[in-house]
């Protein structure tokens, strides 16, 4: 609960909004009782025409006038729960893309999507709930209950032992129901994450001919969902059953106790009237606030989820006194970096030492698995060090702040991940103050100018998710153009090249050669045609360097190196 009003305390003028509701619908419920109690006893008993037209007028002007307050409620309270959720979003939201890899890979894409989605939308009905009958259900019990007392103790007191009953009803509903409601959630994790595994890999699953066994597993994991909702749907099913019948019992009991009381002359009609109007209030209000407890264990589970993102401690942080400029020469250099990812057993990468100076290209080269990608996610902090340390510009990037050394480079991932929307928009991803001009320069370099130009929009033509509406080749190219937009001091290209032809590939590499002459440039790459004209070309075998040179010299002095060569040249190309 905690959590929740952390946020609810920014509302504090709706949260009044709310209260003011709340009193004007107990007016309305505790006071209309009464009015009718007079307009029985004096107006209709006593055929006083004046006490009749007088207390219609009251009864009028109370409705109207709480009528009011509660139409002003309901907005507040449309207001209040709405905004915690947008607030809790926001947090979760902002929160979420700043965690590290590490942290992002336990949490797991379906649970995080899910939390920011359903968990937050529970909230919201939870605020809803707690501040709509959470706030009017114990008003209206109480007044009633005092109202009842005031009007007949020795008969209310007949109604004393069902409010245990309630209570204890209550309590048990959160004990059972707590567990059900956590394990359903995970369970809807499990159900988001089987989808877009589904979704993500059609392909496949239609290549292999997996369909049944793709739903087939799906189905297992809903059935499982089906059977914890059905629990818990029919363990929700007894309160609201066995509260009608406390109630109808108690107006039984009401009934032919006051029938009791009238003829001995301790009650007046209206006065009973009144009585079985607060006791059908009071129970009522018990009955509707059970409502509000049944939401909590499950409001209680999405705040604990949400709770957990915003209080993970992230792995990838500034330090204290992060160094926000450097001298920007662009010097990178790896001091006997080992690196061990969080989840493993045994090292990735081991004693690994080089450096590469403005204006050099150094290429990495290796079997699948030899650690080629992970070196270059060490360099923009996607991981840290787990021991030794790498320089820029001659400072630790541990100590330089993540903002500026993130700025200093230019990253093309080894996927081309695109975002929904126009090309240009994709672009300015990589500078947000790119012009046309930065535009056109950047697609010319990655050779993205051709297909761009053949659609009828250009820059706006729209790409939907993932650019999906583009090959492969091209998604690469325009990944590309993105991080050489603005000016970085280390460009890296991590195995960004593989899905184009190799005359694109060449035309790229030289355009690029020519754009960033002066920056620090590393490039991971699976052909040797990629990187044969490298300053330096660095062999890595299981995370280790066996091998380091231009490509002549790996020729002759490494055999892993050599082997790769004869795979992919013939003896033309070796010998050229």
């Amino acid at each position: 609960m905690r959590f929740i009003f952390k946020y609810v305390r920014n509302y504090k003028k709706e949260v009044l909004f709310c209260l003011g509701g709340a009193i004007a619908l107990v007016a309305i419920l505790l006071g209309l009782p009464l009015l009718l109690a007079e307009f029985i006893d004096k107006g209709i008993i006593l055929h006083d025409e004046k006490i009749l037209q007088t207390t219609i007028v009251k009864m009028t002007v109370l409705v109207v006038g709480s009528s009011i307050f509660l139409l002003l409620s309901r907005y507040g309270l449309a207001t209040l729960s709405s905004g915690v959720t947008r607030d809790i979003r926001n947090d979760v939201y902002q929160k979420m893309i700043n965690l590290s890899q590490h942290e992002f890979q336990e949490f797991g894409v379906s649970t995080l999507s899910n939390r920011i989605t359903t968990d937050a939308f529970i909230i919201l009905q939870f605020v809803q709930n707690i501040f709509g009958l959470g706030l009017t259900a114990p008003l209206v019990m109480l007044f009633a209950i005092g109202m009842i007392a005031e009007i007949s103790l020795p008969l209310g007191l007949q109604l004393l032992p069902t409010l245990p009953v309630f209570v204890l009803m209550i309590w048990l509903l959160s004990k059972v129901t707590l567990p059900i409601s956590g394990e359903s959630q995970k369970t809807i994790d499990d159900i988001n994450r089987n989808q877009r595994e589904a979704i993500r890999s059609l392909r496949v699953v239609r290549a292999f001919n997996r369909q049944d066994y793709v739903a087939g597993k799906f189905s297992l994991i809903n059935e499982r969902y089906r059977c914890l909702t059905a629990k818990l749907f029919k363990i929700l099913a007894v309160p609201p059953a066995a509260a009608w019948l406390i109630i109808d019992l108690s107006l039984i009991l009401v009934i032919f106790s006051g029938a009791q009381f009238i003829s001995y002359g301790d009650l007046q009609l209206g006065d009973l009237v009144a009585f079985i109007q607060y006791v059908m209030e009071a129970l009522f209000s018990i009955a509707l606030f059970i409502n509000v407890i049944i939401m909590y264990p499950k409001a209680m589970v999405s705040a604990d989820r949400l709770r957990e993102v915003l209080e993970t401690e992230i792995s990838i942080k500034n330090c204290a006194a992060p160094i926000m400029a450097t001298d920007n020469s662009g010097r990178l250099e790896f001091r006997n970096v080992n690196f061990i990812y969080p989840d493993a057993q045994e090292p990735v990468l081991r004693n690994i030492s080089f450096t590469l100076n403005p204006g050099e290209t150094v290429a990495f080269i290796g079997s699948t698995g030899s650690g080629k990608s992970t070196i270059v996610k060490l360099i923009p902090r996607f991981y840290d060090v787990s021991d030794g340390e790498i320089l820029l510009d001659g400072i630790n990037i541990k100590d330089l702040d993540l903002h500026v050394l993130r700025a200093k480079i230019g990253y093309t991932p080894q996927k081309a991940n695109l975002f929904t929307g126009e090309i240009q928009d994709n672009l300015k991803f990589g500078y947000e103050f790119a012009g046309i001009n930065d535009m056109l320069y950047a697609v010319d370099i990655a050779q993205a100018r051709e297909f761009i130009d053949k659609t009828p929009e250009g820059f706006e033509t729209y790409l939907s998710e993932g650019g999906n509406n583009l090959s492969g080749g091209q998604k690469q190219r325009l990944s590309i153009a993105r991080s050489i937009i603005g000016e970085h001091e280390v460009y890296i290209f991590d195995d960004s090249f593989s899905a184009l032809d190799y005359k694109t590939d060449a035309q790229v590499r030289k355009s690029l050669h020519e754009r960033i002459k002066n920056a620090s440039t590393i490039i991971v790459a699976q052909r040797i045609a990629t990187i044969m004209q490298a300053d330096k070309i660095i062999v890595l075998d299981r995370g280790t360097i066996a091998a380091q040179g231009r490509h002549e010299e790996l020729l002759q002095t490494s055999q892993l190196y050599r082997e790769i060569a004869h795979s992919q040249l013939s003896e033309e190309e070796l010998n050229a």
